[in-house]
Formats: C-alpha cells, sequence, structure tokens
C-alpha cells in the first residue's frame, strides 16, 4: 500500500521474449525520468509503451482519493507474436486493511507496438557522438537446435562469455586478444562517443538490450 502524498519511484523493466506492453496506473499519471538506464527530461505520461527488453524509470504521485483502490495494468498489445488477451493486473491501495477488487477504469490508448515517442526521450546530459566512420555489416539470425533452445548469431558467431573473466574486466586488464566468440567490435578511436544504428529484416520484434 502507499501513503497519500507520497511520491514513488518504480523500474520497470519488460522481461518478455515476444509481447509488447502498455503500462498504467488507473487515475494516476507518471512522470518518465529515464530510459534504458539513461536519465532523460521529464515528461508525463498517462501509460507508457514498453518493448521487450526495455526499461524505464517513472515517479509516481499518491494523490488520488485515498478511500479508493486502483488497478495497474499491463496490457499485452494485439500487435506483438505472443498474445494473451488477459490483462495482466495488480492493485495500487492507499489503505493497507482494504480487500476490495478496484472499480477502476483504464485510460484509452492505441493498440500499438511502438515505441515511446522519440521526441520525448530526451538525454538530461546531451553528448554528441562522432558522425560515422565506420561501416559493416553485421547479419543477425537465429536457429533452433532443438525444441527449447534458441540461438541467436551475429555475423555467424553465438556470443560466448566466461562469466568470471567477462569481456569488460579483461579490458580494463589490457586483454586485446579476442576470438570472434567474444564478438568484440574494435573502434578505430579510443576516447569519443560512438553509436550504433541497429536493423534487422527478422521478423520477431525483439530490440537488442543488455541483460542483468
Amino acid at each position: 500500500f502507499i501513503s497519500l502524498g507520497t511520491k514513488y519511484r518504480l523500474r520497470l523493466v519488460n522481461a518478455a521474449i515476444d509481447t509488447h506492453w502498455k503500462f498504467m496506473i488507473d487515475n494516476h499519471t507518471m512522470t518518465v525520468i529515464a530510459a534504458d538506464l539513461v536519465p532523460i527530461v521529464p515528461y508525463t505520461a498517462e501509460y507508457i509503451s514498453i518493448g521487450m527488453g526495455q526499461r524505464y524509470d517513472v515517479i509516481v504521485e499518491a494523490d488520488q482519493d485515498s478511500d479508493a483502490d486502483y488497478w495497474i495494468r499491463s496490457i499485452a498489445q494485439t500487435c506483438s507474436d505472443i498474445y494473451d488477451s488477459v490483462n495482466v493486473k495488480g492493485i495500487l491501495r492507499y489503505n493497507a486493511s482494504s480487500t476490495s477488487d478496484p472499480t477502476t477504469s483504464a485510460y484509452s490508448y492505441s493498440d500499438s507496438c511502438d515505441d515511446e515517442d522519440i521526441s520525448n526521450l530526451v538525454p538530461y546530459v546531451a553528448l554528441d557522438a562522432n558522425l560515422d566512420d565506420l561501416e559493416d555489416d553485421f547479419e543477425v539470425t537465429v536457429s533452433k537446435p532443438n525444441s527449447v533452445l534458441f540461438k541467436w548469431a551475429m555475423t555467424s558467431t553465438t556470443f560466448v562469455t566466461d562469466w568470471a573473466d567477462p569481456t569488460l574486466l579483461q579490458v580494463e586488464n589490457g586483454f586485446t586478444n579476442f576470438t570472434n566468440a567474444s564478438n568484440v567490435i574494435e573502434l578505430p578511436t579510443a576516447g569519443v562517443w560512438a553509436y550504433f544504428v541497429i536493423e534487422t529484416a527478422n521478423s520477431i520484434p525483439h530490440p537488442i538490450h543488455n541483460h542483468g
């Protein structure tokens, strides 16, 4: 349960494999403050569109009728490869002794697998990336060796790591002789920011993202 007049920070992550969600809390607006762990210029929203692997940090203020209960909703979008018409719900309560189901209604929204409007995702600290001077084709493919395993590959190589000696630790220790299985992409100039434009014609709408 929550306390009237208090602000709460929620860290949201879509851990689904093929389902795009709309997240909302009935009668409450959210202030979005970070996208994929990057602080952004805050904006308000009634709901957030979250693709696979995406993360958003939001602030919710407890400013509604404290005698009522409110649905927290994650609504699967019908454009998802894996779609279940039953909404995933939680309950936001101001009164810890309440046991009632909420009677609130969801915000209106358009069913889609679109990202949040890019114009809203403005980094709080802007850093300019250099003009691109490196171009390559890193083909991304997926195979299914058996009934329970999918193997993703980039340039025909499946990523393999030694969890006791991960890539960043190797870099920190001055190691530079990486194998193809490490899938390390070396940039020509150190100490400058770079950006990647990653596209695929694969039919599975699965954005590239970090695990952990």
